[in-house]
């Protein structure tokens, strides 16, 4: 259920929150698993978990959700220099607190690269991938410089007022168009395909909200939108595309061409767990089936054996259930169930990679085998779990009280 914070004033879903802490938790496990940390590699069973994450799509559902949060907390407030200035203290105290303590950690303890003032610098300003390399001890900070041109885009889009569906939808087709010319992939157009995210997450916040008993019942086929998702990650049909339209330099930034695939299930995924009304969104829901279907297609018409590769295997056992669960209808409670994940994401997201990575420099001289993996598990879920609840939980609101107990 949405409801209003009495303090900030701001809107909070229990299900949107829990999408957040899901795609948090499913980025922790692909780390975990695809880094080998703690000799993850060896774990019995290592194929079938490591063939249930979608970590980088959780980013982009993360572009997504943030999108719909910024539309629904501000763009019923009037855009002046006030609530401007207000916006933009939020979005300063919501991520740098916590993110000035991962970078601590981060380069404190990096014994690969060492301390670097450049690279220091550069993250301070939230330029990673702009400027500099994101370091390697904190992977995931990556985003982060992403998100930070994302708020100050949303200026823009907030001053055109009534307008922004149509705005984001104009901008959107100028986008792909952009996009389409010529066959490199630059940074610019890597934020501009992230942004195309946030904005359908935007878009989504403006659209009718359904009457409140279709709100609390079901979400008819809404896990065969992730089963979707996996399916075209483990198809691998971004790689697909961009041969299809001859990019290059695809894999020098973080996200791709092969990610506007992902766009649709995204938007279904956010609409249907927040009760937004949207026309043709059937049409969607078609052509978002229709991807994997297409590639499965293509596999067989030109006689590649799907056994043959596990990843395929696995794809299209993801698009079967996809298909299988279609008709049937899955109840909100486990979104609401992970709530209290969600209101520890951010802090789970900054923390978990450092954590393992340096525990796994660690653990490695003193054990191994079973005790490596059980130690460096229990002690990274205490530490993590420790920073997470400690900053959010704790830090944060004390800040948040600090900065605007006049407001």
């Amino acid at each position: 259920m949405a409801d209003i914070d009495q303090k900030t004033h701001a809107i909070y879903d229990t299900r949107l929150e829990g999408l957040r802490g899901l795609c948090a938790l499913i980025v922790m496990l692909a780390h975990f698993l695809l880094f080998n940390f703690f000799h993850s590699f060896k774990i019995p069973g290592f194929s079938f978990f490591a063939h249930l994450e979608f970590a980088h799509e959780a980013v982009l559902i993360f572009f997504v959700i943030s999108g719909y949060v910024m539309g629904i907390n501000h763009l019923n407030e009037k855009y002046n220099f006030a609530n401007v200035v207000s916006y933009l203290k939020k979005r300063a105290l919501r991520l740098y607190p916590i993110y000035l303590i991962a970078l601590l950690i981060s380069f404190t303890f990096d014994t690969n690269n060492g301390f670097s003032v450049t690279q220091l610098i550069g993250h301070l300003f939230f330029t990673q991938e702009f400027l500099v390399k994101t370091i390697s001890s904190n992977t995931v900070l990556w985003s982060l410089s992403y998100e930070v041109v994302y708020y100050i885009l949303f200026l823009g889009l907030w001053k055109s007022g009534k307008n922004v569906p149509k705005v984001c939808l104009v901008l959107s087709i100028a986008i792909l168009i952009f996009i389409s010319i010529g066959p490199e992939l630059t940074i610019v157009k890597s934020v501009l395909i992230g942004w195309l995210f946030w904005m359908m997450g935007l878009f989504s916040s403006q659209q009718e909200k359904k009457t409140v008993a279709a709100i609390r019942g079901k979400w008819g086929s809404l896990f065969s939108y992730f089963s979707i998702i996996l399916s075209i990650h483990f198809l691998g049909t971004g790689q697909l595309l961009i041969q299809a339209l001859h990019f290059h330099g695809n894999y020098v930034f973080n996200v791709q061409i092969g990610d506007l695939l992902y766009l649709l299930p995204c938007f279904i995924i956010i609409v249907t767990i927040t009760g937004r009304s949207v026309k043709y969104l059937h049409v969607a829901k078609i052509i978002s089936f229709a991807i994997p279907a297409f590639h499965i297609f293509l596999l067989v018409y030109f006689r590649h054996h799907l056994l043959s590769n596990i990843d395929w295997v696995y794809a299209t056992l993801y698009f079967v259930l996809a298909v299988v669960c279609l008709p049937f209808n899955f109840a909100t409670s486990f979104f609401e169930k992970l709530n209290n994940v969600g209101r520890i994401s951010y802090a789970l997201y900054t923390f978990h990679f450092p954590v393992f990575y340096f525990l796994n420099i660690f653990l490695q001289k003193y054990l191994s085998g079973f005790w490596l993996l059980f130690t460096g598990l229990f002690c990274w879920a205490v530490i993590t779990i420790f920073l997470s609840v400690g900053t959010e939980r704790v830090l944060q609101p004390r800040i948040k009280k600090y900065f605007f107990a006049k407001a």
